[in-house]
């Protein structure tokens, strides 16, 4: 349909053309007042799942031996050793984490009444199934060793 024009008199509109227009505006508005909440709770949701990827586990030897532990039997899902972190109340020893009985890198250490912290090297990649091991050796009177390795699920 075309619309007739007078010089110096504008272009008519059709109403129903005003009223089509603002139908669409608001369906537009409402369209998008409800992608930006989808947007929100999306976002809300992977900062959630981002949370979960990273985990630890960790344990306390009462009296610690000159041994293996295995402290994890059956990892059940791929992932990356990022920290290990050890600690005794008293005494002395020294710590070493393994994956199926291959040092993790870096994850030699002593443990003491201060707490020790390391950030792991290759190797440190855990696949499903495999056993964690801690090992101490050169015990001296150490007593409640406590150990965590902090993990990022891959």
């Amino acid at each position: 349909m075309a619309l007739s024009y007078t010089f110096g008199e504008g272009t008519q509109l059709d109403k129903l053309f005003l009223t089509q227009l603002q139908i669409d505006l608001a369906e537009l508005e409402a369209l998008i007042a409800t992608n930006t909440a989808d947007i929100a709770t999306n976002t809300a949701a992977i900062a959630a799942l981002q949370v979960l990827k990273n985990a630890f586990e960790a344990g306390l030897v009462k009296q610690p031996q000159n041994q293996d532990y295995r402290v994890v039997e059956r990892f059940p899902f791929a992932a990356t050793i990022e920290r290990f972190t050890v600690k005794t109340a008293s005494g002395t020893c020294t710590t070493t984490l393994k994956i199926n009985g291959v040092t993790v890198g870096n994850c030699s250490m002593g443990a003491s009444s201060t707490q020790a912290t390391t950030t792991t090297a290759a190797p440190k990649t855990l696949a499903v199934a495999d056993v964690v091991v801690l090992t101490v050796s050169a015990n001296s009177n150490a007593v409640d060793l406590s150990w965590q390795f902090d993990y990022t699920r891959t």
